[in-house]
């Protein structure tokens, strides 16, 4: 793993519903004026402003920048924002888990009318399937780390550029542990902090899919257990 650098732009991966919420609290009060988000505005069809400052490119105030760097949104990568970050850290959690979270949130979003796309209020929510089942059986294809994770991942190369390309990655379900080595790492004084934007879930998958589910992610799940190994002391 990477030392960090605080003389380089640090740049903190949200990978969605993996806890980024919390952790955007916590880097807040590290950073201070260093500190800026990187999130796509799909109400008012805005793209994130780039950090830029004097201070920070003479390496003078120690820059993090927080946020979903999302090609398919903001038209451009993280390398193409910042091509000097050559340091990352993310928080990541259980594939299962972090799907199960993403259909029952982005359901509440719908029902309280406040989920946009390119700037059209969501309405529709067949994307999601018809109940949970279908949702991890067919609907889940996606992988969460090709889109947010700046690498052409696979099983035979995510642990080099794990290595290679992180100071740190967290886990959701050891959260506090995961601040406490992030703190270490970062040379600030760890922060006590409670889990924020958990949704309410009012369905469970059956087993059978769930099975299905971890068979077609098993990428998610290797890139999960590394993280969950660099978590324990």
């Amino acid at each position: 793993m990477l030392l960090y650098n605080p003389k380089d732009t640090l740049i903190s991966l949200h990978i969605p519903k993996s806890g980024g919420t919390s952790f955007d609290r916590v880097l807040k009060q590290w950073f201070g004026f260093g500190f800026y988000r990187h999130y796509y505005n799909h109400a008012k069809l805005k793209a994130p402003t780039k950090a830029s400052s004097g201070l920070f490119l003479k390496g003078l105030i120690p820059l993090c920048i927080h946020g979903h760097f999302d090609p398919g949104v903001d038209k451009v990568g993280v390398m193409e924002y910042y091509p000097q970050a050559k340091q990352f850290i993310t928080l990541y959690r259980d594939p299962l888990e972090l799907q199960l979270s993403f259909y029952f949130y982005q359901r509440k979003l719908i029902k309280d009318g406040s989920l946009f796309w390119n700037g059209v209020k969501v309405t529709d929510d067949s994307y999601l399937g018809k109940d949970v089942d279908e949702h991890l059986e067919e609907k889940s294809e996606y992988n969460w780390l090709r889109r947010f994770v700046p690498w052409e991942l696979s099983l035979d190369n995510y642990k080099d550029i794990i290595e290679n390309n992180f100071i740190h990655i967290g886990i959701t379900e050891n959260l506090q542990q995961s601040i406490d080595i992030f703190a270490e790492k970062l040379n600030k004084k760890t922060i006590h902090v409670p889990m924020e934007n958990a949704t309410l879930r009012k369905e469970i998958p059956s087993e059978s899919s769930v099975k299905k589910f971890r068979e077609k992610h098993q990428l998610e799940y290797a890139f999960y257990e590394y993280a969950c190994n660099l978590n324990k002391k």
